[in-house]
This record gives structure tokens, sequence and C-alpha cells, in this order.
């Protein structure tokens, strides 16, 4: 079977065990300043397979692979079948500003 050169045999058979798993691998780094929570799920879907993540999500391939491969913000509900298998939901938030908009 062709894999790609990002797919890696030890960090898939973790991540696929279960929800637990992929879930603390996503969330990992989640204090760090330049967490990004798309491009952690994104490299976690190359590392256990294409194949292996559509059958998990009940996604097609196509879609998982233009998901992985795509520079743009994925609607909302795009992103919640996407993170569900990771055991989390995407939630948008907004903050104030740190200083007066005059």
């Amino acid at each position: 079977m062709y894999r790609k050169g990002s797919y890696n045999e030890r960090v898939a058979q973790n991540l696929l065990s279960g929800i637990n798993a992929r879930r603390d691998y996503v969330l990992a780094d989640l204090e760090e300043d330049d967490f990004n929570i798309i491009e952690n799920i994104k490299e976690a879907i190359n590392y256990m397979g294409i194949k292996e993540f559509s059958e998990l999500a009940d996604l097609q391939a196509t879609s998982v692979s233009r998901f992985i491969n795509s520079d743009e913000i994925p609607k909302l509900s795009t992103l919640e079948k996407f993170f569900a298998p990771f055991g989390v939901k995407p939630k948008i938030s907004v903050e104030p500003l740190e200083y007066e908009v005059a």
C-alpha cells in the first residue's frame, strides 16, 4: 500500500488506539502561543493515514485530502466532522481588544 512520507506507524497505532489518545495528541501544545488546533489535527491525520482517518470519521478520503491540503479555514460544520474523532469540538469566541477604539 502506498503511504505518504508523513505516515508514522507508531504514531498511527497510538492515534487509532482510542479517542483519549487522539485528544491528548491534538491538545498537547494547548498552552503554547502558536497553538493551532487545525494544524495539529491535519498533522495527526497525516500520521495515521488518510484512509484510516476517513474510515474512522466516516468521511470520504477525497474530502479528508482536500481538508489537509487546503489553507482555507473550513466552515464550522466541516470542522465539527473533522474534530469529532479527536474528542474535541470547535468553538468560536470573541474577546475585547486590549485598547480603546476611537
